[in-house]
C-alpha cells in the first residue's frame, strides 16, 4: 500500500488535502488515521475490473471510516456510485436508523483534472456533516500514472484551477 501524504495548502471549505494510492480496494487501511471525523473522497479506479460484492465491501468500509460525500471517477465510476448508494440505503433499512446523508457523484464525461477540481471546489457534504467535514481525500487504485497526476495536481492547485477553468472557458 502507497503512503497517506498530506500537501501543504489547505483546500476550499477549509479542508486538509491527502492522497493514497491502494493496488486494490481490499487494501484500503480499515482504520485511516485522518484529522477529522468526516471526509471527502475522490475514488479514481477502474471499476470494470472489481466485483459488485469488493466494491460493495468498500463502501461499507466508508461509512464506517466517515465518509460524508463521494466522488467516484474512472471506467465505470456510474455503477460505484450505485453500489455506495445501495449500501447506504440498505444499512439504514437492515439498522432500522437513519445516517446522514452521504452525497455521491460520478465523473465518467470529465477529465481525472475536472474530477479532482470538483471535489475541491463543488463537493459540499450534508449540513449534518458539514462541520465535521475537514479532509479531501483522493485515492487512486492500481494505477501509478493517476496515482503521479493526483500528486503533481494536489501539489500546485493554483495551477490545477488555471488549468480547469481554462480547458472550461474554451
Amino acid at each position: 500500500m502507497g503512503e497517506l501524504i498530506a500537501y501543504k495548502d489547505e483546500a476550499p471549505y477549509g479542508r486538509r488535502l491527502f492522497s493514497l494510492s491502494i493496488p486494490s480496494l481490499d487494501s484500503f487501511p480499515p482504520q485511516l488515521e485522518l484529522p477529522s471525523r468526516n471526509f471527502v473522497l475522490l475514488l479514481a479506479c477502474d471499476a470494470r475490473v472489481f466485483e459488485t460484492s469488493a466494491i460493495a465491501t468498500f463502501a461499507s468500509s466508508m461509512i464506517d471510516q466517515g465518509i460524508a460525500y463521494l466522488c467516484a471517477w474512472g471506467p465505470d465510476c456510474g455503477r460505484v456510485h450505485d453500489i455506495f448508494d445501495e449500501v447506504y440505503g440498505m444499512r439504514e433499512i437492515d439498522e432500522k436508523r437513519e445516517y446522514p446523508q452521504v452525497m455521491t457523484t460520478w465523473h465518467n464525461d470529465e477529465s481525472l483534472d475536472e474530477a479532482l477540481w470538483y471535489m475541491l471546489n463543488s463537493a459540499y457534504p450534508d449540513e449534518a456533516l458539514a462541520h465535521t467535514c475537514r479532509v479531501d481525500l483522493a485515492v487512486s487504485v492500481a494505477n501509478d500514472e493517476w496515482a503521479a497526476h493526483i500528486q503533481r495536481r494536489l501539489s500546485n492547485m493554483s495551477q490545477l484551477n488555471e488549468d480547469v477553468l481554462g480547458e472550461a472557458g474554451s
